[in-house]
């Protein structure tokens, strides 16, 4: 990090001169013992003591704010000239201090159950954060109510050792309730807030990070003015509500909202796009947006994770130019910052995406590549070939790269948001892996659907297909009670990301001939399953020829519609979505 700036009082411009008129008058009227007490006074207060407060301003200030880059800078990591093996070497030590916060703005990490060494870390460097959220709640419709899940997830030990620190504790919340009966419907809004704050003041969290933007997005609600407008009425109904409460840990603190906002897709904002008429509009019911500056590049347009300049476009579009004006509402803003990095595929079969960093330095130890410096984006990226002759590029964040986004940060006032702190994970994968399995040879044991669940969860983030396979065909010889329509969607899940069409609709197949065998046929339910994986997986330009070539033999229903017309009109294709529309029609 850069070192603070000096911010020295200057002088009153009368000062100096009163002082000459001073000492001339004295000379007039004073012995030579006098002149050298006046000289001694005038070296005290123009020498001495200002040269004493620079030493105590830089030993206080300057010094404090090198720590935390000497420890990186001094040994020469924080660079564009990296290679592979100082990144193999470097990668597990973590700076002396452990403790002492040196970004001063706040910084919301986020905690995934897929990825548990986050839990561990947020413990370790507690007061390093000033927000933590586990990503644990989903708001669903249920019927013509509402359902919070999540609690499940929730680890009370883990909460108790945080509270040993300052740092708040806001578990996200993800809306995925029928957003136009929910915001029409005050029953349902005055539910949903109940839900929330029962579930902080019983859990004793300091508030919530919600996420709804991108469901109302698919969804087409942002479009329509009018349910535009109920959506940020109710964003600011729960923010109001919160701020009603006080906090379990500190009585004087009210429960917190920090809200999850995608960054605008052009300068011409958009009906769907979260602009700063919209910031300004929240101000007062939020505590926080965090601001996804992530994700600009994908597998069908490989590149950066996050190019600076972006970043910069992005901040600029929301809140102006940076300066004192736009401080009140830079402070409310995390930007994020990515602690993944992305492997794509290059070629006609275009593929890939997100990679943790155990995968990435797992690349590092097998290609031994050559670090490139892309210099507009200011990010590192490198090419290998795969097994097939099939060249990939992977981007990565580095050191330099992290160092310069704080910068950034830091220029406009803003605090920062990590997705997420267990990137580094997956280590004891398969420790888990080995647990679950040595589970389902007991005789006496009977492991849960979600234990099932989550081990095929950790194997298809990991890129571990074939145990994430042999997993599943294990399950259905011994403990075919475990296998349900979650388990085969998360299995589908991963082909529209990192597989082709064809290897696609062959998992379906075999879903069907293998796995599910003598349990289910399938019908209206798997369809949707798998072309919600497509939908998730942004994958819409295959979307639609699953639907055709699967239409007459798995019968569509309503939710298959529900599902599609969302998706094609997130991806931007509107001509698409309109012929899209007509050939659901004309099926019936």
């Amino acid at each position: 990090m850069a070192k603070r700036r000096d911010r020295r009082v200057a002088p009153s411009p009368g000062r100096p001169k009163n002082r000459v008129e001073s000492a001339a008058r004295l000379d007039q009227f004073s012995d030579s013992a006098s002149d050298r007490k006046l000289i001694t006074i005038f070296v005290i207060f123009f020498i001495v003591i200002p040269t004493v407060s620079v030493l105590l301003y830089c030993t206080k200030y300057s010094t404090r704010a090198n720590r935390s880059a000497t420890h990186m800078h001094q040994r020469g990591l924080v660079k564009t000239d990296v290679n592979y093996q100082e990144i193999l070497t470097e990668n597990s030590k973590v700076s002396e201090n452990a403790s002492h916060r040196y970004y001063t703005y706040p910084v919301l990490a986020y905690i995934t159950p897929w990825n548990s060494k986050g839990y561990e870390l947020a413990k370790m460097f507690n007061s390093k954060f000033t927000h933590l959220s586990p990503v644990w709640y989903d708001l669903k419709s249920q019927g013509t109510s509402l359902i919070l899940e999540g609690r499940h997830n929730a680890d009370a030990g883990w909460l108790l050792e945080l509270r040993k620190g300052d740092a708040l504790v806001l578990p996200r919340v993800v809306l995925e309730a029928f957003p136009k009966e929910l915001l029409r419907k005050k029953k349902l809004r005055d539910k949903a807030i109940d839900l929330i704050l029962t579930e902080c003041k019983e859990m004793e969290y300091d508030g919530i990070v919600l996420e709804s933007w991108s469901t109302w997005t698919a969804y087409g609600i942002l479009h329509d003015p009018e349910l535009r407008n109920m959506a940020l009425e109710f964003i600011k109904q729960l923010g109001n509500a919160l701020h009603s409460v006080n906090s379990v840990r500190n009585r004087k603190q009210h429960l917190q909202l920090v809200y999850v906002i995608g960054p605008p897709h052009s300068e011409k904002f958009q009906p769907h796009d979260f602009g700063p008429v919209d910031l300004q509009s929240l101000s007062d019911a939020v505590d926080g947006f965090s601001l996804m500056t992530y994700d600009f590049s994908g597998p069908h347009n490989p590149g950066p994770n996050a190019p600076l300049k972006w970043i910069s476009f992005t901040l600029q579009l929301l809140l102006g130019s940076p300066g004192i004006g736009t401080r009140s509402l830079a402070r409310k803003i995390f930007l994020g910052i990515n602690f993944y990095g992305n492997d794509f595929v290059l070629s006609e079969a275009s593929g890939g995406g997100a990679i943790t960093g155990r995968e990435y330095l797992n690349l590092l130890q097998k290609h031994k590549p050559a670090l490139q410096w892309e210099k507009n984006s200011g990010e590192h990226f490198f090419f290998f070939s795969d097994e097939n002759q099939v060249k990939h590029a992977v981007f990565y964040p580095s050191l330099i790269s992290i160092s310069m986004r704080l910068e950034e940060a830091k220029l406009w006032g803003t605090g920062i948001a990590i997705w997420e702190i267990g990137q580094a994970a997956h280590s004891n994968g398969f420790k888990a892996l080995r647990f679950f399995k040595f589970i389902l040879q007991q005789p006496q044991s009977t492991p849960t659907s979600r234990a099932f669940e989550k081990n095929l969860h950790i194997l298809a983030r990991m890129r571990h297909f074939d145990q994430a396979w042999e997993l599943m065909t294990q399950v259905q010889r011994t403990h075919p009670s475990l296998r349900a329509l979650k388990s085969m969607s998360i299995m589908l899940s991963i082909n529209p990301r990192f597989q082709s069409y064809e290897e696609t609709l062959d998992a379906l197949d075999r879903m069907e001939r293998e796995v599910f065998v003598g349990i289910r046929k399938f019908h209206s339910e798997e369809f949707n399953a798998l072309l919600q994986a497509y939908c998730t997986q942004k994958e819409m330009k295959e979307a639609r020829p699953v639907f055709v070539e699967l239409f007459l033999r798995f019968a569509s229903n309503n939710k298959t519609m529900s599902i599609l017309l969302p998706g094609l009109k997130e991806s931007g294709d509107v001509t698409a979505m309109k012929i899209f529309y007509h050939e659901m029609v004309l099926r019936g």
